[in-house]
């Protein structure tokens, strides 16, 4: 017994190392006229060819139910070149994705003109950060923060404040089912509540799709005393 879990923890070490490993060399070896989304060529070492760059918008779509209402804010329409971006983001350690899309969302939140105090994002729930090694809305939100710092005379604060139950993944389920899946999943951090009371809060996350996860994971924020919260993703899709 004590010989297999010798074995799983070499296995579940060699994981992590991988990934660390797969994540520094996909930043040592990245070329900068390359697309991060197509991989195609680009010019004057932008990170997106002109067929992607042509599809960034700045999209503002609003959330509205039950008495609550947020604004959500996106880079992009949820397309076949991003959604293969996210998905490497998601799955494959592409850290260079997960800068270009940090980028772009902390000039969105510049563009936009938003108020901030704090920038948290949707969590994760123990299993899937287990099976992944991180929680890529988390790496987003840190990338935002150290952007907008280099911008702003205030210090922007980054915060763990949201928590998640194990429930089924949202992919597959329609609209209804999306905002049934994850109506009670999500909570706020008891050593965080004070942190967060009267505070200016941006939610980031990766893809706007029904929008039921943002908005629970606002309404949480609100409830425990938020004076505000916007809504900053990546990509928005048709479903919303």
């Amino acid at each position: 017994m004590k010989y297999t879990n010798f074995n799983g923890l070499f296995s579940l070490m060699r994981k992590k190392l991988t990934n660390y490993v797969d994540g520094f060399l996909s930043v040592l070896f990245y070329y900068e006229d390359m697309c991060i989304i197509c991989n195609k060529q680009t010019n004057n070492n932008h990170i997106l060819c002109d067929n992607c760059k042509n599809n960034k918008y700045s999209i503002k779509k609003t959330i509205k139910k039950g008495g609550f209402k947020f604004n959500a804010y996106c880079c992009y329409y949820y397309n076949k070149y991003i959604r293969e971006a996210i998905k490497g983001m998601k799955y494959k350690n592409d850290f260079n994705a997960i800068n270009a899309f940090g980028k772009d969302l902390a000039n969105l939140i510049i563009k936009e003109n938003l108020e901030v105090d704090i920038i948290t994002f949707v969590p994760s729930n123990k299993s899937v950060i287990k099976k992944r090694d991180y929680n890529q809305s988390e790496l987003l939100a840190r990338k935002i923060v150290k952007s907008l710092n280099k911008q702003f005379h205030k210090k922007i604060y980054i915060g763990n404040l949201l928590e998640k139950e194990k429930c089924l993944d949202q992919i597959g389920l329609s609209r209804l089912e999306r905002w049934e899946n994850v109506s009670n999943v999500f909570s706020v951090n008891k050593k965080n509540k004070e942190k967060i009371k009267n505070r200016k809060i941006i939610l980031i996350d990766d893809v706007l799709t029904s929008g039921a996860t943002a908005y629970y994971c606002s309404k949480r924020l609100i409830e425990e005393g938020a004076s505000s919260v916007d809504i900053v993703t990546i990509a928005a899709a048709n479903i919303i």
